[in-house]
């Protein structure tokens, strides 16, 4: 089971959400996105599911980070996309957030 905006609960392996995603050109020095090859999206604990539970810990760190377990896409990088995902069967009944982000390798 899979919450999405904190009011549907979404099933696995049966429910789809879908990801769209757009580069903040304003917040960034010009040719930065030059490099970026990859973008990824990531399944997420929620902080309400990560209390009391060491092995989904938040890190700054991201190599150290626990937070995103479930691997949803990675593919080439373009400033803006979408993506629709099923949830997978193996995804635990929890609180989840998406994270999109990009990678320059």
């Amino acid at each position: 089971m899979l919450t999405q905006f904190w009011d549907s609960i979404l099933h696995a392996g049966k429910d789809k959400f879908t990801v769209t995603w757009a580069l903040n050109n304003e917040s960034l020095p010009a040719g930065t996105a030059d490099s970026y090859k990859t973008v990824n999206v990531q399944l997420c604990y929620a902080p309400i599911s990560q209390k009391d539970r060491g092995w989904r810990k938040t890190e700054d760190d991201l190599k150290k980070d626990k937070t995103c377990q479930f691997d949803v896409v990675e593919l080439p990088y373009d400033s803006s996309g979408t993506h629709e995902y099923t949830v997978e069967e193996e995804i635990p009944s929890a609180y989840y957030f998406v994270r999109v982000r990009t990678r320059c390798f």
